[in-house]
């Protein structure tokens, strides 16, 4: 006989993947988990990515077996309580690969393009007006990717055996 879970998505930001197991969901998305908690009285998950998973949190939650954190760190959740009722606490410290990856080139192109700097100019306006192209304004046109070749110092190692 297998048993249906209740799984409450606490700060339901995402869809949850497809689950192998008989369940039923309920993903509160207005932010209203801590301030009616009756909605995790029948959890017996819950999945959290940021919302405080407090001993009083967990009293309106007597079924709840597993807490499963889909965000980075797990400072919010009261493990000592999850101790005590012998709650499950399933991190997940790969989920936001494919997010800090599209971060970091976010940020890459950010700097490639001197996006803050033009920011500020266009802000000020002085510059636009002074030398009608903010380019002028740098050393250099920053190169297309065309012209980069981007690769890690491993992968220079392992390639050309270069330290």
């Amino acid at each position: 006989m297998s048993t249906q879970h209740h799984i409450v998505g606490l700060d339901a930001w995402v869809e949850p993947p497809p689950l192998a197991f008989p369940h039923t969901i309920h993903l509160i998305r207005d932010g209203t988990a801590l301030s009616n908690p009756f909605q995790i009285k029948d959890a017996t998950i819950l999945i959290n990515s940021q919302v405080s998973v407090t001993r009083e949190l967990l009293s309106h939650g007597p079924k709840v077996a597993l807490v499963a954190v889909t965000g980075t760190g797990i400072d919010h959740v009261d493990q000592s309580a999850l101790r005590e009722r012998g709650i499950t606490l399933c991190k997940v410290p790969a989920q936001n690969v494919d997010t800090v990856s599209e971060h970091a080139i976010a940020l890459y192109f950010a700097l490639k393009r001197e996006i803050l700097p033009m920011h500020r100019m266009t802000v000020e306006g002085r510059v636009w007006a002074e030398l009608r192209t903010p380019h002028k304004a740098f050393a250099s046109l920053p190169r297309t990717c065309a012209e980069e070749t981007l690769v890690s110092p491993r992968m220079m190692w392992r390639c050309c055996g270069i330290d």
